[in-house]
């Protein structure tokens, strides 16, 4: 069984949560908050500042845990972890290394 933690954050800017859209042949086109997976000999912390940096290119400072589930299934065992996030610097850019990618948006919080 392959055990993973994907660990994303929550950014707002004026008033609207940044997500990224990526694409590819199994799921075709999806919608995310920036994350990913936990690189070893890193906190889920750090781990939640890289990813937003990466995906959708802000700067950010961990505020607190929003919400985790714990997903099982017969081949994979996920714990996701969703954290409230402050922007502090940076602009809207992608530098995912991974291109995975495709598109930063911006949409209503509510």
């Amino acid at each position: 069984m392959k055990i993973n933690v994907r660990v994303s954050g929550i950014v707002i800017i004026n008033g609207n949560v940044a997500i990224v859209r990526h694409e590819n042949s199994m799921h075709g086109t999806y919608y995310l908050l920036p994350g990913g997976g936990l690189e070893r000999d890193e906190t889920i912390e750090e781990c939640a500042i890289r990813e937003v940096k990466e995906e959708c290119g802000f700067d950010v400072k961990v505020k607190s845990l929003a919400y985790y589930e714990d997903v099982v299934s017969v081949d994979d065992h996920t714990l996701h972890l969703i954290f409230w996030c402050e922007p502090a610097g940076g602009k809207a850019e992608i530098l995912d290394p991974d291109n995975k990618v495709r598109e930063i948006l911006f949409v209503d919080k509510e």
